[in-house]
C-alpha cells in the first residue's frame, strides 16, 4: 500500500529542481488521491474497531464486574487497546491531510513553484527520517 512518504520519495527525482524534465503533475495527483482514498477507508475501519472495542469493554465490565483482575487479564491478552487504535487513526488522518493538501497545492501552483514546494517537502521528509534514525531509542 502506498503512503504519502513513499509516493513523495518515488516521484522525487522527477520533480526536484534540476531533475528530469518529465514531471507529470496529474500522475502525481492520482497517486496522492489513491493514498488519500486508502487512508480514508482505513480510518473508517479503525473507527469501527474502536466502537467494537468500546462495546466489548462495556460488556466485559458488566459480565466480570466482580472480578477486575479478569478484565485486566483479558484486555492484556488481546493486545487491543483503544489508545492504540486512536493512535492509528491519528496517524492515518495526518497522512490523508498531507495528501489532500498536496493535491490542492499541485492544482493551484505552476510547474516551477510546484517543483520547489515538493522539493522542500522531500527535503523535510529526508531530514525528519535522518533525525529519527539517528536518535537512539529511550528505555
Amino acid at each position: 500500500m502506498k503512503t504519502f512518504e513513499s509516493v513523495l520519495i518515488e516521484k522525487g527525482p522527477s520533480f526536484q529542481l534540476g531533475g528530469a524534465a518529465a514531471f507529470d503533475k496529474d500522475l502525481f495527483r492520482n497517486d496522492l488521491r489513491e493514498v488519500s482514498r486508502n487512508n480514508g477507508t482505513l480510518i473508517k475501519l479503525c473507527v469501527a474497531l474502536v466502537v467494537v472495542l468500546f462495546v466489548g469493554s462495556i460488556a466485559l465490565v458488566i459480565v466480570f464486574r466482580g472480578d477486575p483482575g479478569r478484565i485486566s487479564a483479558i484486555t492484556s491478552a488481546t493486545g487491543c487497546t483503544l489508545m492504540g487504535d486512536i493512535w492509528a487513526i491519528v496517524s492515518l488522518w495526518k497522512s490523508k491531510v498531507k495528501s489532500d493538501l498536496t493535491i490542492v497545492l499541485l492544482s493551484n501552483l505552476g510547474e516551477k513553484d510546484a517543483r520547489a514546494a515538493l522539493t522542500a517537502l522531500l527535503s523535510n521528509l529526508k531530514q525528519t527520517t535522518a533525525l529519527s534514525a539517528a536518535t537512539p531509542p529511550t528505555a
